[in-house]
This record gives C-alpha cells, structure tokens and sequence, in this order.
C-alpha cells in the first residue's frame, strides 16, 4: 500500500517526486499529483470509487485479476454483510512519510481478521488468504472459499457458504430460517442486520438453546420443555417427531454421535456410554445398561457435581453384585420395572424431576414388594427382609439408599432373626449351605434363586431330613415337641 506525505513546500514537493518515481515500479503511473486536492491515500490508490482502496492500483490497473486490485472494493462495498472492512485490519496504515514506499504490498492483519483467536495468514505465492476470522476460520465451514483468491478470475461476491455454509455444518438440518436462532444477527426477511453490529463480531449470539450442540446448554431446555415449560416450543422448530422442520434434526445429530432411537433408549439419559449401550437394546433383557452410573445432570454436563440421590444403589441392584464374599451375587439382576413404571417415550421426562418409585414384584417376587420413602431415602421391602421377622417382631432396619453396601446382615440378620436361625447357627455351628444348599454353597456365596420370594429348604445330606414348611423330621428331630420350627 503507496500513501503520499503531508502537503510541503514547493521544493520538498519537486525532491518527493523524484523520490516516487524512482522507488518502485508502480509508483511512476500515479495518477494524481498532491496539488489536485484529491486526499493522500487515494493520489497512488483508489479515487475511481471515492475510497482509497483500489480499482485501479498504483501501477494503473483496474482489472480485478490484477494483484493489485483483487477484491479490495469487495471488502469496501459489500454493505449488506458487514460495515466496510477497514484498511488497518489488513495493513499497516503509515502516519504519514515515504517509509512504506517500497514496491510491497505488505500485508498485516489485526483487529477484525483474527477475533475469536484466528491467526490469519496471507501467501502472496498463491494469493489466497488462510485462518482468516472473517472466511470462517473459527466456524466449520463446508463453503469452497474458507481461503479465497484474492484475484481469482470471474471471482464473485462470496456468500453465506463461503464461510461457514448456509445453514453451518453444526446444523444438522438443512434450515435457512436464520432469524429463529439468530434474530440479533439476521432479520425475519433473511438478511442480516448489519446495523445491529452482530455478524462477524467475533461471538455467536443466539436465542433458545443457544449452542445446541451442548448437552449442557440445551438439555435442561428440553428437559423444561417437557416439563411443562411455555416459554420454549422444541417442537416447534425441531418437529413433532424431532425429526427436524425449521431447526435441526434432533434425531440426526444424536444418532450422528452414535445413538440408535435415543428418544426411547433409556441408557441416552439414564445408564452407561459405550457403544452397545447407543445402539440400542431390551431393556428387560440387559437391566444394568439403564441404571445411572451418574446423575442426569453429571451425564448433560460432566462438571456437574454428584447427585447421590439421583445414582444411590441403582447398580448395586442391577449387576445384582453385593456379596459378602465379593465373588457371587446376593440376588439376580433386578429389573427396572421392579422398582419403577418403565416409560414408551420421553413425557415421563417432565413433572416433579424424580422417577416415582413404584415397587412392584416380578417373576416370582411378590406382588405387594413394599415402600419407598423418598424423604429419608429407605425401602421397607420384601427384598429387604420384611418377611423375616421372628416372633418378637425383629427385622433388619430398612437400608438407605445412598448408603453403603449391604452384606447378609442389612437384610435378614446373620443369622436371621427368625425361628430357630440362632439356636441353629451359633448355638450348633451349622452354615447357612446346612439347610439351604440350593440357595447358599459352602463357601458362602448365594445362587441364582436367592430373593425370589421363596424359602428353598434342601439339606446339605440328601435324605438326612424333611421340611414341611412349618419344621422338620430328622434324625435329631424324632420328638415332635422340639421339631416345630418357631
């Protein structure tokens, strides 16, 4: 870029032109001399268009193909995408003197070129500028000039996709309705207000969810939706069916992170991340793939602190792990229907926050499995040991649920407190695998039909007794007074 000095005297004026004519090529063809009150910048460039920029370089070009012209009144004119762009954001501006008289068009970039942490660079080998903030640098662009010629032949005033695609590639669905997401930036008719300072500002101003490609910012949104929120319509732009209308497929770009059917795939909110769990599976099937390793909240933003009341012993019940000894498992997996009314869709989502606990008994449980109190956080349930109480009325205190692993006696005592369990166990030594060998081995670990709302009675020594439900006839039980188990 040529700029001219100050006005001087007559003799500094004569002693300056020699100068110009012998400092670079370009400057021999100037046009204007300082004494035609055309204002300095524009005497070696510009004029032509009432600017100082170029359409007719310093060497006398004005074709666009010339190095020297390129897309300078592109940046200066186009009015309808952005205030004209300013000489210093891609220049070094002198104050004023001959230093910059070099035969060089020494490119700078600054101030609106690299907001938003761009690094712009310019290749006057191919002429083409690169990082550019305002081609889209900092945007997924999907547009075939994120690094445009600048004097590229027949070249054409870029438009939306030249820098960052219409709609972005981080839409998923094909909307130009900019202005539902955007209304600071674009205006209702498509076009963008460029009063209104808000394009190509540096930060990406939007309404609604705002980054929809958060799950922390535009979950809870959808998440109040649900729950009966008016002031926000998902639906609206995202249709009936998430399926995508004015705004983006929520379908699409969840299935694009690998989730199958997430709207009705428990592990999207609730449950492990891996890739089988995203695919989608029965929930009756693999129970433990739906119970939350972490709370809703940790899983939208994994900054989120634990919710204890929300995780709690869901896997502890689901994987059906607990024994004492580690190695085995106090129960089977326990289904979510157990504890909870298992939902088709997504309206469970809304209301009080909390899935309501409705204990209800499955396969052989019983029916009636007990109570949840969800103000202390405890279960007064068959699973638990209600049933075991013994004659004076002792049963195990009912467990909390955000507290620790229960090992034999959380639940029914070790011994149990019921009948002759005591008498048996520590007066006589027996184990549990005594009398219970189908349900417990002689190492201590439970089998498969623990808690299922039987009581298996099998002698360790086939043929050593028989159990009829209210006491046994064995060898060391012959008298029918001390038979009677309570």
């Amino acid at each position: 870029m040529i700029r001219h000095v100050r006005r001087a005297s007559p003799s500094s004026r004569l002693a300056l032109l020699a100068a110009l004519a012998l400092a670079a090529a370009g400057c021999s063809t100037a046009r204007n001399s300082e004494a035609s009150g055309v204002p300095e910048c524009q005497q070696c460039h510009g004029g032509v268009s009432g600017n100082a920029a170029p359409p007719r370089s310093a060497s006398g070009a004005t074709a666009t193909t010339a190095l020297g012209v390129g897309a300078h009144q592109a940046h200066l004119g186009r009015a309808d995408f952005r205030p004209a762009v300013r000489c210093d954001e891609c220049h070094v501006v002198p104050a004023s003197g001959t230093e910059h008289i070099n035969g060089v068009a020494e490119v700078a970039f600054s101030g609106g070129a690299t907001l938003g942490g761009a690094t712009p660079q310019w290749s006057a080998t191919t002429a083409t500028c690169s990082g550019v903030y305002c081609h889209g640098a900092t945007l997924a662009a999907g547009g075939a000039f994120t690094a445009p010629v600048w004097n590229a032949p027949g070249q054409a005033h870029l438009g939306c996709t030249s820098c960052h695609g219409a709609p972005p590639p981080s839409h998923a669905a094909a909307s130009t309705a900019c202005n539902a997401c955007h209304p600071a930036t674009v205006k209702a008719d498509g076009t963008i207000d460029v009063a209104g300072g808000h394009h190509m500002n540096g930060v990406v101003e939007a309404s609604g969810h705002v980054d929809f490609s958060s799950p922390a910012t535009h979950g809870p949104r959808f998440f109040a939706y649900l729950g009966g929120d008016t002031s926000l319509d998902c639906k609206a732009c995202h249709g009936a069916d998430y399926g995508g209308g004015s705004g983006p497929s929520c379908t699409a770009c969840h299935a694009a992170a690998g989730w199958t059917a997430w709207s009705s795939n428990c592990s999207f909110c609730h449950g492990a991340r891996n890739p089988t769990t995203q695919a989608g599976y029965d929930v009756a099937a693999h129970p433990t793939w739906a119970a939350p390793p972490d709370a809703l909240a940790q899983r939208l933003d994994p900054a989120h602190a634990p919710v204890p009341a929300r995780t709690g012993a869901h896997q502890a019940h689901l994987t059906g792990l607990g024994s004492t000894s580690g190695a085995a498992y106090v129960t089977p997996a326990i289904a979510c229907a157990t504890c909870h009314a298992v939902p088709g869709d997504l309206s469970h989502a809304g209301g009080a926050g909390r899935a309501p606990v409705a204990l209800v008994g499955s396969g052989s449980l019983p029916a009636a499995l007990g109570s949840y109190d969800q103000a202390t956080g405890t279960c007064t349930t068959y699973c638990h040991g209600t049933t075991l109480a013994n004659a004076a009325g002792a049963v195990a205190p009912p467990p909390v649920w955000t507290g620790a692993e229960l090992g034999c006696a959380g639940c029914h005592g070790n011994p149990p407190a019921s009948g002759q369990h005591a008498f048996h166990v520590t007066g006589l030594g027996y184990t549990c695998s005594v009398c219970h060998t189908g349900t417990v081995d002689t190492t201590g670990a439970v089998g498969p039909n623990h808690v299922d709302g039987v009581t298996e009675v099998v002698f360790i020594t086939p043929g050593v007794a028989t159990w009829d439900g209210a006491g046994c006839t064995a060898r060391c039980h012959t008298d029918p007074a001390v038979r009677a188990w309570r």
